[in-house]
């Protein structure tokens, strides 16, 4: 079956949202180098139809935006593996500043 990309990683509207029409046929997997809007470039792995876990390297730096799909908790670790703040926006997104050229992983709780 072939998937459009946008079905696994959208990055319109000023954010990056992660898995937000994974179709049932795919319920565990993995995808690597999906480029999404903003220099952004995302790997992500998800299991039993949820995200698990997302890298995120950035071409350029500014605010990165993420939806993750399931309302799910998470943490944003930077390159050196220390967690990194950030914020929620009145639209149910997470944001934090990145840098340019590092490398971002993205837990779920």
């Amino acid at each position: 079956m072939d998937i459009p990309a946008e079905m696994l990683l959208q990055s319109h509207v000023g954010e990056l949202h992660l898995l937000p029409a994974l179709p049932k046929a795919w319920a565990d997997g993995t995808v690597r180098g999906l480029r999404g809007r903003g220099g952004y470039t995302a790997d992500l792995r998800w299991a039993v139809g949820k995200l698990r876990e997302a890298e995120l390297v950035t071409s350029h730096a500014g605010v990165c935006r993420l939806r993750v799909p399931h309302a799910a908790k998470h943490v944003v670790y930077g390159q050196d593996g220390a967690p990194i703040e950030t914020a929620l926006t009145d639209y149910g997104s997470a944001e934090f500043h990145a840098q340019k050229n590092m490398r971002y992983r993205i837990a779920l709780l």
